[in-house]
């Protein structure tokens, strides 16, 4: 832009030399300020033509420099990809480390209580099935048989008790059964308190 004003200055100044020429003889003080104007436009002029140049220099420069952000910006694009990939090898290890955890054995005391659990269920359907007269053998030594296993693993302080349940329904003792059922912490249930005589298999 500097370079066209420029530009236009120096033709002004080519105008006023030729004005300047012609009014010399006829005005020679008009003629004066003339050859005046025209030595000032020539220099403004040529001052914003020389000074131009710089302009485009600076925008080599300034083009230049996006080169540079660019160079910085791709490198920096070369890299994500392994940071993303770095996250996402953690974001993979994540699920893993839950897994670990969520596969963690329970503890000793949840597993007491599970087997307690075990019993109790097992007696209440020893009971149902005595109280309704559907006991068959098999269903009758199968409960034998849980409650055997399971009593000894109970929590120490509960371990005599469960081994006495175990006794009473191997011995087919329904009514003592019920009793320590109960005692035990059994949720109620419909046939726990009707009467019944236990199922005979012999």
């Amino acid at each position: 832009m500097l370079a066209v004003i420029g530009f236009l200055l120096v033709v002004a100044f080519v105008v006023l030399i030729v004005m300047y020429a012609v009014t010399r003889k006829k005005n020679q003080n008009r003629s004066f300020k003339l050859f005046l104007a025209g030595w000032g436009c020539f220099i403004l002029g040529m001052v914003l033509i020389f000074s131009s140049p710089n302009e485009p220099a600076t925008t080599k420069q300034e083009a230049s420099q996006p080169s540079t952000e660019t160079k910085v910006a791709e490198a920096s694009t070369d890299q994500a990809p392994a940071t993303e990939k770095k996250t996402e090898t953690v974001a993979e290890k994540a699920p893993a480390a839950e897994t670990k955890k969520e596969s963690t054995e329970p503890t000793e005391a949840e597993w007491q209580e599970s087997y307690k659990e075990i019993l109790l269920n097992e007696t209440q359907s020893y009971i149902e099935l005595s109280v309704r007269g559907t006991l068959s053998k098999d269903r009758f030594d199968s409960a034998v048989g849980v409650l055997e296993k399971y009593a000894p693993r109970v929590a120490p302080d509960q371990q005599e008790a469960f081994k006495n349940l175990a006794d009473m329904v191997k011995a087919n003792d329904l009514d003592s059964a019920k009793r320590q059922f109960k005692y035990l912490g059994g949720e109620d249930f419909e046939e726990l308190n009707k009467n019944a005589d236990a199922v005979s298999f012999n």
